[in-house]
């Protein structure tokens, strides 16, 4: 999922979320690969070519991050209050990825 989908879905997250409800969630945050980090680096129009010539029309699976800070970021700009963030192995061994608990504060 692309991280503007993935930031829409933090932020509605935390506006359902109870007062002093608690949110457990993982998300990955960036590649650890020197080729995943090119890649992210590459101008859109760039990257579409490259798997255009790559794939010929065959279906991908596309793999997209959320750096930490972008999500503690969110969620403090969103009354949550993070309480503890874990690494967590569950997406690809090339990728950093981490396990978040919010708290959604009392307005």
């Amino acid at each position: 999922m692309e991280p503007r989908y993935s930031k829409k879905y933090i932020r509605e997250f935390m506006r359902v979320l109870a007062p002093d409800g608690l949110l457990i969630f993982q998300v990955s945050s960036e590649s650890k690969t020197i080729r995943m980090a090119l890649k992210q680096k590459l101008p859109a129009v760039l990257l579409a070519l490259f798997y255009k010539l790559k794939y010929r029309g065959r279906s991908r699976i596309e793999m997209h991050g959320v750096k930490r800070e972008e999500v503690i970021k969110l969620f403090e700009e969103n009354s949550g209050k993070v309480i503890d963030i874990k690494p967590d192995q569950r997406a690809f061994s090339e990728w950093s990825s981490f396990q978040y608990c919010v708290l959604k504060k009392r307005r």
